[in-house]
């Protein structure tokens, strides 16, 4: 079992964090994210009082897990007909790599996410690391993410929409309409309904091919190296420990969890830039 130790840079407020976009950076190699993740534990250091921290992840449920593999099929349909569109020249298009990646939830972007920090406190540089798209037969594309209560035009909420496309008894066949508009849910599915008519598949082949099609990690700069990302840690040794021994000396454990996909929320109340250190076991199990 291999264990690698990421360290966040907190900010006041909602702090994100994928840890299969960070472990690409720090391993050198693409890291799935549809996985589940362990955390073995680690620590928060802040130089200051009353600091209030709060981690959140999606839930590690059955639901949530199929939700997010049904979204995965969905996006696999959608290239795999559009790479059949383009016959010969398909093996051309799909960029080395490619892979599946979602958002924890609707109110964030991809520059939300944080990276990890050296021991020096410098930021990692990341690399090629887009969130997928689904590009349906009608209808503009949209991003995925996993919780929340409602869908957006540009963005389908997972675990709603794996809610509403599921039949409500076994005894009742019917099926959701929460929005009790006299529509059944699953009729106006996004994902139900991306393949009801025909549509140019141009743009789905420019977004397999453009999409991650570069490595995940910057090509010039490793974390190990002398002068690419610190003056005041030469090394840029990756940092263990950290304390406060003049300050407050405030100091708290985190117990260890699971994260779904590698994705991490961290509400920060008070303090000052917390440091979030997090132990990670680097294989992860597939749902």
């Amino acid at each position: 079992m291999a264990i690698v130790r990421l360290t966040y840079k907190l900010n006041p407020g909602q702090n994100y964090i994928d840890l299969a976009r960070g472990m690409s950076i720090t391993e050198r190699r693409l890291i799935h994210q549809k996985q589940v993740f362990t955390i073995m534990g680690g620590m928060v250091v802040d130089d200051a009082t009353n600091t209030k921290l709060k981690l959140s992840t999606a839930p590690n449920n059955f639901y949530t897990r199929n939700a997010v593999t049904r979204g995965f099929r969905a996006w696999k349909a959608s290239r795999a007909k559009a790479l059949e569109a383009a016959g010969d020249s398909a093996q051309d298009i799909v960029a080395k790599y490619s892979d599946f990646k979602v958002y924890l939830d609707a109110g964030i972007t991809a520059s939300t996410y944080l990276n990890p920090f050296t021991a020096g406190s410098d930021e990692l540089d990341g690399g090629d690391w887009t969130y997928s798209k689904i590009i349906p037969e009608q209808g503009a594309e949209r991003l995925l993410h996993i919780v929340g209560n409602t869908h957006s035009s540009s963005k389908y909420c997972l675990a709603l929409g794996w809610l509403e496309t599921r039949k409500k008894l076994l005894k009742d066949p019917s099926m959701p309409d929460l929005n009790a508009d006299g529509t059944e849910d699953v009729e106006v599915d996004f994902i139900s309904t991306m393949f009801q008519d025909t549509q140019e598949d141009a743009n789905r082949l420019d977004r397999i091919e453009a999409t991650n099609d570069d490595q995940p990690f910057p090509l010039t700069k490793l974390m190990t190296t002398q002068e690419t990302y610190s003056t005041t840690e030469p090394r840029n040794l990756q940092l263990q420990f950290i304390h406060h021994a003049q300050v407050n000396e405030v100091q708290t454990s985190v117990p260890g969890f699971q994260a779904l996909c590698g994705l991490i929320r961290a509400d920060v109340e008070g303090g000052t830039n917390p440091i979030l250190i997090i132990d990670v076991e680097t294989k992860g199990w597939n749902f």
